[in-house]
């Protein structure tokens, strides 16, 4: 009985740790800023669930390189939503403004200030699981 148990914890949590290790990507279309760092168009990787120390998201461009991004607070929510990067545009220029992860985790980040009256427009990118070449 106890050896049943012990297979049975061990089991979900080799499942659990199969989850955290799933990497989510998104391709971004366009240039944007993110903690006063400018990012080009291509596609960036951030793990699926895994868990991020509070006040920093960790994103993976395709040349390999690690872009580690202060957050400001973290928000949950109630219903399942895809994991998403969020980019607050204007002036012909977008900025980095959340990132949702796989299990509704959401880290808001800096956006530089806008001059009052400037057209505000958000755009989503959504994440999507990786396949095994990626």
């Amino acid at each position: 009985m106890k050896k049943a148990m012990f297979f049975t914890v061990a089991g979900a949590i080799l499942m659990a740790n199969a989850a955290y290790g799933q990497k989510l990507v998104a391709q971004v279309p366009f240039g944007f800023t993110a903690n006063k760092m400018d990012l080009a168009a291509g596609q960036y990787e951030l793990n699926a669930g895994a868990p991020i120390p509070t006040g920093h998201v960790r994103l993976v461009d395709s040349a390999r390189k690690s872009v580690f991004l202060q957050t400001i607070n973290r928000e949950y929510s109630n219903e399942a939503a895809r994991p998403r990067l969020v980019f607050r545009c204007a002036d012909g220029h977008c900025a980095l403004a959340e990132v949702w992860t796989a299990d509704s985790v959401g880290y808001r980040i800096n956006t530089p200030k806008v001059r009052p009256g400037t057209n505000i427009k958000m755009a989503t990118v959504y994440l999507t699981r990786a396949t095994e070449g990626d």
